[in-house]
């Protein structure tokens, strides 16, 4: 975004507005914050509107304070797919939990304190999923199910599959 209309902003900015529609924080895309991707597929805010999640680096997701413009966390090898009452239904490469394993682990993460919950291991019998951030991904809260779209790691021909998570 930038501050006038029709200039492009080399850094680029992030700003918030009131409910009534009025300007409210602007913060500088620069330092830690130069790194989100802020892409409509992989962005998020909380329904509080008080975090902000998006794709971050290379491969990764991060949440932003949108009061102070302060990144709250951010995660390696991994990648958001929603934003539900479970919190932010990522898939990661590198859980807080452990040791990688050969399969991707579906994770909700607090948006405010970075925590996560594994959900479930995305097993595929050929071991053959690609990195997370290389994943197309889409959550159905009804009835707590993870799709991928994707090539696999043995050039697979793309595929679309299905991955149900035992929550509650």
């Amino acid at each position: 975004m930038s501050e006038k209309a029709d200039v492009i902003d080399a850094e680029g900015t992030l700003s918030t507005y009131t409910e009534e529609g009025k300007p409210d924080k602007t913060f500088k895309l620069s330092g830690e914050l130069k790194d989100l991707s802020l892409e409509p597929r992989d962005t998020f805010v909380d329904e509080d509107e008080q975090v902000l999640v998006s794709g971050y680096g290379s491969g990764g997701i991060a949440a932003v304070d949108l009061k102070t413009g302060e990144l709250l966390w951010k995660k390696r090898s991994s990648a958001s797919a929603a934003l539900d009452t479970e919190g932010l239904i990522a898939v990661t490469g590198a859980p807080d939990t452990g040791t990688p394993g050969q399969d991707p682990v579906l994770v909700s993460i607090g948006v405010r304190d970075g925590k996560e919950k594994v959900l479930g291991t995305v097993y595929d019998p050929k071991h053959a999923l690609g990195s997370p951030e290389l994943m197309s991904l889409a959550w159905d809260g009804h009835t707590n199910t993870l799709f991928i779209q994707g090539e696999g790691l043995n050039q697979d021909k793309n595929s679309i599959q299905a991955f149900k998570a035992p929550i509650g």
